[in-house]
């Protein structure tokens, strides 16, 4: 996962567990107060400023760097299955009206594609990867 500023902020018995073989970001703030947790599972964490509160609730197992977390959990999992990328057709993006699409998932609809398409494609993955951490700290604070 590559990300520019990454925030996480967990209190109270809610827990972040970010589960990628790769975490890359610019700034990183990773904040747990009142038994909260954040576990980064990747082998490489990267990061230009870093800075957490609640060292020994922050855990980073397989990291060679673990940029002053003490923590020594494992991340765990989550019962809710995963859900690979899927495409989205380029008119409902443009779209300012709520509708509800179904997305292709046949494999002759991507056999070929530009290299504008795999862009997109790419920045719309990162999106949702941002996504769902965003998504996870607001599931943590409800």
């Amino acid at each position: 996962m590559s990300a520019g500023s990454v925030v996480m902020d967990v209190e109270g018995s809610a827990s972040i567990s970010v589960l990628s073989p790769l975490f890359e970001s610019n700034d990183l703030t990773l904040d747990t107060e009142s038994g909260g947790t954040i576990c980064i599972d990747a082998k490489e964490v990267t990061t230009g400023d870093y800075w957490g509160e609640g060292a020994s609730k922050i855990s980073m197992p397989k990291a060679s760097d673990k940029h002053g977390s003490t923590g020594t959990f494992a991340c765990e999992g989550s019962s809710i299955p995963v859900r690979g990328p899927d495409s989205v057709p380029s008119a409902s993006m443009n779209s300012n009206t709520s509708s509800s699409t179904t997305a292709d998932t046949s494999k002759s609809s991507r056999s070929e594609t530009s290299p504008e398409e795999s862009s997109s494609s790419a920045l719309r993955k990162l999106d949702l990867k941002e996504f769902f951490i965003v998504g996870l700290a607001l599931m943590a604070i409800m």
